[in-house]
């Protein structure tokens, strides 16, 4: 869903050379293009974990990376000076700029109570709200 938002022209300049490699997967292909464009970056061990459930903190942190690629598309917005989530300290360091960047630009608003929820997993239509919030500020 993630890679679908992002220009079509900002897509091709990563393009991948022609490859006669068969797929072990239906999402190998986006998860190799989201590699290229520094989305996604993987494990210790090489591994990309495609087949693994998406942490809201790990959505956060790909969303952002996303948002980078496009010059001006992550502004301070309508979230502005929003206090910061009450479970901020649970956010991992890795995560930490994107989510309070996502926070400020009103792209994410949490789960209630003044929560994020950094580990839980995000559903798709948590996500679907923030590629919309994403896609709608610009």
């Amino acid at each position: 869903m993630l890679l679908r938002t992002l220009p079509p022209d900002l897509r091709a300049e990563h393009e991948p050379a022609e490859s006669n490699k068969q797929a072990a997967a239906w999402y190998e292909a986006t998860m190799d293009e989201a590699h290229r464009l520094g989305i996604v970056s993987g494990r210790g061990d090489g591994t990309l974990g495609g087949n693994e459930p998406i942490s809201r903190q790990d959505m956060a942190v790909m969303l952002y990376r996303a948002a980078r690629l496009e010059a001006g598309m992550l502004r301070e917005g309508n979230g502005g000076e929003a206090a910061p989530f009450a479970d901020r300290s649970a956010v991992a360091g890795y995560a930490a700029e994107a989510v309070d960047a996502l926070q400020r630009a009103g792209w994410i608003a949490g789960i209630g109570n003044g929560r994020f929820d950094p580990a839980g997993g995000v559903t798709r239509a948590q996500a679907a709200v923030l590629l919309w919030n994403a896609l709608k500020s610009q």
